[in-house]
């Protein structure tokens, strides 16, 4: 490996590398903020009055192509900006140079090691991409993670987005690799999107239900004010009401803050409907983690009553995740229809399911399917056995 210290690559090859990791985009009606002009300026770090400037050459060279388009998170149509097949495969030759370049990392324990890039993403959690990292390193090809935060990325990918919207996440774990769950994603998405609803889904522990929580979160990313809520067997709706408080404080209604401040002891009806007020008009997703761990009958009660009264908004939703498949929520209303869509969670596919079992690349067909007979998909159970590499004892 060469020495540390290359300088990194200009700002048209880094927006080159930008585009290419959003290709799948190209032809859709609506599209990620980080083809506009003001994501492509966030991404290489420059200023977006730069961005068109940076832009023309490559695009009189047939490098990419501008267009107008719908960009998640802004109210109006933008210029976005796609790679032409000719820009894929000279962002492509970039990438199989910068890729070897070496990056020296510090890590928040003090310790330091240097990789190619191609690998730098292994070896954190942080939720970064190469272009991040290569916006993040400095002029002797060095990246310091302890000064870095998954709240200081996403903030520096966002800035200016037109709509600004508000998330509260603190406590949701941060997954590193996600399996398969594309059909459970995109059920709860449509069915999110096409109405305010209410969704229980009730599985084992260790199935994959807080990663599906992240990632349904990700997917509602600059769509949405997002709340994501664990709950705690030694908490009960005070916990949940002051974190529902701050949230809404920051969206602009105090209504439910005040309530809370003057009042020892809320009252759930009223709790609810001060719930339901501020989310009027504000396109918002609430999650709610460990749902079986709640003791208290008056979270229980907020619960339904939102659960109740969800319907009658626009662009909101509640998702609820649970080792119990006990109905706390209501199913259906009055009238028998639909409150709440039961979506329980089962094992990975066998096509995911080989994805986790990554340590055992030439294990037969015969012991892949007693493994995954044995384990039912069960994501936690395979992620075990990949780490024993222990298919030989099947």
């Amino acid at each position: 490996m060469s020495a540390v210290g290359q300088p990194r690559p200009g700002v048209q090859e880094r927006i080159l590398l930008h585009l290419r990791d959003y290709v799948e985009h190209a032809g859709r009606v609506e599209v990620p903020f980080a083809l506009s002009q003001m994501g492509i300026a966030n991404a290489v770090a420059i200023a977006r009055s730069n961005v068109p400037r940076a832009i023309s050459g490559m695009r009189e060279q047939g490098l990419l192509i501008e267009r107008q388009a719908h960009v998640t998170g802004v109210s109006r149509k933008r210029k976005a900006y796609f790679l032409t097949d000719d820009g894929l495969k000279v962002a492509n030759g970039i990438w199989d140079k910068v890729s070897v370049q070496p990056v020296r990392m510090k890590h928040s324990d003090g310790s330091v090691e240097t990789v190619p890039l191609v690998n730098a993403l292994e070896i954190t959690d942080l939720p970064l991409r190469h272009v991040d990292i290569l916006r993040y390193i400095d002029d002797n090809g060095s990246i310091d993670l302890s000064l870095l935060t998954a709240e200081l990325i996403e903030r520096d990918l966002s800035k200016h987005i037109e709509k600004q919207l508000v998330t509260s996440y603190n406590d949701l774990p941060r997954t590193r690799k996600f399996f398969g769950r594309e059909k459970e994603v995109e059920d709860m998405v449509n069915l999110l999107e096409v109405r305010s609803s209410s969704i229980l889904v009730p599985g084992i522990a260790g199935i994959g239900k807080t990663a599906l929580a992240g990632k349904i979160i990700e997917r509602f990313t600059h769509e949405r004010n997002l709340l994501y809520h664990r709950c705690q067997d030694w908490e009960g709706s005070r916990s949940f009401l002051e974190a529902t408080a701050e949230w809404q404080s920051t969206m602009g209604s105090n209504d439910l803050s005040d309530y809370l401040a003057a009042t020892p002891i809320p009252q759930s009806n009223v709790a609810v409907d001060l719930i339901i007020k501020g989310l009027n008009n504000s396109p918002s997703l609430i999650v709610i983690d460990d749902l079986h761990k709640v003791g208290d009958e008056t979270l229980i009660t907020i619960l339904r009553g939102i659960c109740m009264k969800i319907p009658n908004l626009d662009q909101v939703g509640i998702v609820m995740f649970s080792r119990s498949f006990r109905m706390v929520v209501p199913e259906k209303d009055s009238d028998g229809k639909i409150l709440t869509l039961v979506m329980p969670l089962e094992g990975l596919d066998k096509e995911s399911s080989k994805q986790i079992l990554s340590a055992m690349p030439d294990m037969e067909a015969s012991q892949f399917i007693h493994i995954y007979s044995l384990s039912r998909g069960h994501p936690l159970v395979l992620e075990l056995i990949n780490r024993g590499s222990v298919g030989g004892t099947f």
